[in-house]
């Protein structure tokens, strides 16, 4: 099988911050867009080299600074990196490695994909689409989940799944919510030339559905039970997906104790968000401005309607965010994604058992957890600006 097109691997580089305003991306709900997966096709190098917002980002030029994706729109993942951000224990631990470390905000996970294969960063996040053909083409160490909710596939009305055939259905192409439609119609024996698939942005998606423009969408559940909510649609099939956090092999290996304190910072973020809602309204609004730093613009939903959403979701992750301790068996989900997204053609690079017996890596973080008084994990210290 032919390799997609990537750009070569080369050395950190730095380019000047700025501001960019993307009025495109942002709607009501474009505080939950973040396509986690990769296109069919990845970007050819200078497309993403020249988006008006990365080209103006500022990444390390030595192994002393540590350059991590996040996915701000995607929740819960995003906030819990945006914790992280803040997060003076991790900033300390570093420092006295000599490191510091800088969060970079992403759209989608293909691209923090993407970053990381042409050199720029050590780590980020993804779903299982970016983070399978990281695995495959760079080796990547996941470490941990980011990530356990739902999509939903959801009509304007009331029908069966296998009504859908010949129906049109808007989806962001190459995401985990493709993936869930993908699956719902394999339920009912459908495959994707069975129905009209219209491409969108995740938050152009309900405008569609109440426009009438598509007869049903795929998308995450939190923005599918907003959509119920106004009375726009009805949930039809629902399917489980994750999101991981993973790092360059390289620097796994070069620096494991920097893999391990960012892992504490993890495991302690999703613990301090958990205790108070006081603690989750300062994650979302830390979240909210820096949406407002890649657009330009407010989002529209305030930070109560976003921290009850995000509670639901975290929920779901649960305080110790270890991969599932049978994630590799041949049985299991992981081999089911690599098998079903092959078959569809939606996996450019196929890995293969080694493959993923090497990148996913349970015991990083249960040796982080082993440790909960050297890796300070019952304490707590955020700051309101982010140390960067």
């Amino acid at each position: 099988m032919m390799k997609p097109v990537l750009p070569p691997t080369t050395t950190k580089q730095t380019a000047s911050r700025g501001r960019i305003g993307i009025g495109r991306i942002l709607a009501i709900l474009s505080a939950f867009v973040a396509a986690p997966a990769l296109a069919e096709e990845p970007p050819h190098s200078g497309d993403l080299f020249q988006h008006p917002l990365y080209r103006a980002y500022a990444f390390g030029q030595d192994d002393t600074v540590i350059d991590l994706g996040m996915q701000p729109f995607r929740f819960p993942a995003g906030l819990v990196m945006e914790t992280m951000r803040h997060d003076l224990l991790l900033t300390g631990a570093l420092k006295g490695m000599g490191l510091t470390v800088r969060f970079h905000p992403f759209l989608k996970g293909s691209e923090v994909h993407f970053f990381l294969h042409a050199g720029k960063l050590e780590g980020g996040t993804g779903g299982d689409i970016p983070t399978l053909t990281a695995c495959a083409l760079d080796r990547v160490r996941v470490v941990t989940l980011v990530e356990l909710d739902f999509t939903s596939l959801i009509a304007s009305r009331w029908m069966r799944v296998s009504e859908l055939r010949g129906k049109r259905i808007g989806v962001s192409l190459g995401t985990n919510a493709h993936y869930g439609l993908l699956r719902a119609l394999e339920t009912v024996g459908l495959r994707e030339g069975d129905v009209n698939i219209e491409d969108a942005e995740v938050q152009e998606l309900p405008g569609m559905l109440i426009r009438k423009e598509v007869d049903a969408i795929s998308s995450w559940d939190i923005i599918s039970t907003l959509t119920e909510r106004r009375g726009n649609g009805k949930v039809l099939h629902r399917v489980l997906a994750r999101g991981y956090l993973y790092f360059g092999a390289e620097f796994t290996e070069s620096r494991p104790e920097a893999v391990r304190q960012l892992i504490a910072a993890q495991i302690r973020a999703l613990d301090w968000l958990e205790r108070t809602e006081e603690n989750l309204l300062r994650a979302v609004e830390w979240t909210r401005k820096t949406v407002r730093g890649m657009t330009g613009r407010d989002l529209e939903l305030s930070r109560e309607e976003l921290a009850r959403q995000v509670a639901r979701s975290l929920r779901h992750l649960g305080q110790a965010p270890l991969l599932p301790e049978r994630i590799l068996d041949t049985e299991g989900p992981l081999f089911g994604a690599v098998d079903f997204l092959s078959s569809h053609g939606k996996l450019p690079v196929p890995p293969s058992p080694e493959e993923l017996q090497e990148c996913f890596q349970r015991q990083t973080a249960l040796q982080v957890m082993a440790d909960p008084v050297g890796y300070r994990l019952d304490h707590f210290d955020y700051t309101e600006r982010s140390p960067e």
